[in-house]
């Protein structure tokens, strides 16, 4: 048994209940990669004791935030909105399409696996979002925080063991590590997102002729779906065709000190 030490334990994408099923519908996208639980699912993760566990809950909120919290009861929320009091549109050709269509189309297709989740915060651009910056500094010693790069405005926090955590061990980044959680500092759109990067047993060329409505990357095999929703920002599916096991590896050197 641990003793309380202050490490990430959970972080939970809580937003509002949609009238009619959509909750019941979209939590049944990853009925393969999670426990579900009424209006929530918490996300299998690679290992049995990595943490943070990744959970996504509906509730009564009329807002969207993402709440850490530590094993000491700590809790840090940072609302999913636009603080820029401005407004741009996506450079990107995409539309909407609704959950019913989505499971419509993919109704012989499985989500076999979930690579990450996160949310992406308006802010113009090369400039970091000063909440991320703070949840950087409150949050970089609590779990396996880590930058992408230093010129891109993408942070990731990599699921660990909790010796990993506290530095008792070495991380070990061959290692498979899913969900990792994303943080992104976004100047696309002025519009917050919360996303679902996901394998899908389809190959991408396939995908694409099925998303037509997509934002679509075929240097990465994957499309951007985005779903009608009444939350007040975008939900989106990164749907990527299968791939190798894991890109752990390519976070070595950039933990966040």
């Amino acid at each position: 048994m641990f003793a309380l030490a202050d490490y990430l334990k959970t972080i939970t994408i809580d937003l509002p209940k949609q009238v009619g099923d959509f909750t019941k519908k979209f939590l049944s996208i990853f009925k393969n990669i999670g426990d579900i639980k009424k209006d929530s699912i918490c996300f299998t993760s690679s290992k049995k004791d990595f943490l943070p566990k990744i959970i996504l809950k509906f509730s009564r909120r009329t807002d969207c935030a993402a709440i850490f919290r530590t094993d000491t009861g700590i809790s840090l929320e940072t609302k999913i909105i636009n603080e820029t009091k401005k407004e741009w549109k996506s450079p990107y050709d995409y539309s909407h399409i609704t959950i019913d269509e989505f499971l419509s189309r993919l109704s012989l297709a499985d989500i076999e696996k979930i690579d990450h989740i996160g949310f992406n915060l308006p802010w113009p651009k090369n400039e970091v979002h000063p909440k991320i910056v703070s949840l950087r500094k409150i949050l970089k010693k609590k779990c396996l925080y880590h930058l992408f790069s230093a010129k891109k405005n993408w942070d990731f926090i990599i699921p660990g063991t909790i010796k990993e955590i506290l530095g008792e061990v070495k991380i070990e980044y061959n290692e498979i590590r899913k969900p990792k959680f994303e943080i992104v500092s976004f100047e696309n759109s002025s519009m917050p997102l919360v996303q679902f990067d996901v394998a899908i047993n389809k190959p991408y060329e396939e995908l694409a002729l099925i998303f037509p409505e997509a934002i679509l990357c075929p240097g990465q095999k994957n499309l951007w779906v985005y779903l009608t929703n009444s939350t007040g920002i975008d939900i989106c599916l990164v749907l990527n065709e299968k791939r190798k096991p894991d890109w752990s590896n390519f976070f070595r050197n950039k933990k966040l000190k």
